[in-house]
């Protein structure tokens, strides 16, 4: 009798703690996102800014947001993840099992709540099916974005009609050196122009060092 209730509770926690994903008929595979490219300026466009002689005047950025890729972390006793190439194979309860083909044969899996955080790791096939491993409770899947390009605008104050510019990348400006140097004159600063596809437009110029102008936007 004691044996016997010996083996069920066995049973009873081997079930508990080993409790397996179900296979799905057919591998569902995740829509690849396409790269976002987003330009920021400052001030916004439209808006009229006043600067000073050494100001910045325009600051540019243009980051590129690439396609979805896996950004979380294994556990520490696991091999790192592959990036991309995860397939929803399984599910544990109500909830989607990503495996990789390549990562331990697809035999471990990552178990995501409906918002797609990992809720741990779980082997999915094997002789120890069931077994968990704790993870760090992020997103799985996330976008990894790069800077294109970076670069500020300064207002360097006027020689006779004309109106001197220098542009500096943002790492560079700390130490006040310009890549280039431009001049315009009052006629263009008046009607617009253009700073690497950046279209802006002077509203008012030379009191006191001061300017007045109004960034019209980027050129897509």
């Amino acid at each position: 009798m004691i044996r016997c209730c010996l083996i069920l509770s066995v049973f009873f926690l081997s079930s508990c703690v080993f409790r397996q994903a179900s296979q799905l008929p057919e591998p569902k595979h995740r829509e690849q996102t396409q790269s976002n490219v987003e330009t920021v300026l400052h001030p916004n466009a439209g808006e009229e800014v006043s600067a000073s002689i050494g100001d910045v005047i325009l600051s540019y950025t243009r980051i590129n947001t690439s396609s979805e890729v896996v950004t979380a972390s294994a556990p520490y006793s696991l091999v790192r993840l592959p990036t991309t190439g995860w397939e929803n194979t399984h599910m544990y309860k109500s909830y989607n099992v990503y495996t990789h083909p390549t990562y331990y044969r697809g035999t471990v899996g990552a178990v995501l709540d409906r918002n797609e955080y990992v809720m741990f790791f779980m082997q999915t096939g094997g002789l120890k099916s069931g077994k968990r491993w704790r993870a760090s409770r992020t997103n799985f899947f996330g976008f990894v974005s790069t800077v294109e390009e970076d670069w500020r605008l300064r207002y360097s104050g006027r020689d006779k009609a004309a109106y001197k510019f220098e542009i500096a990348n943002h790492s560079e400006d700390k130490a006040n050196q310009a890549i280039q140097s431009f001049e315009v004159s009052e006629d263009r600063f008046f009607s617009g122009f253009a700073v690497r596809g950046v279209m802006i437009k002077g509203l008012k110029g030379g009191s006191h060092g001061i300017i007045s102008y109004r960034i019209d936007g980027a050129v897509k």
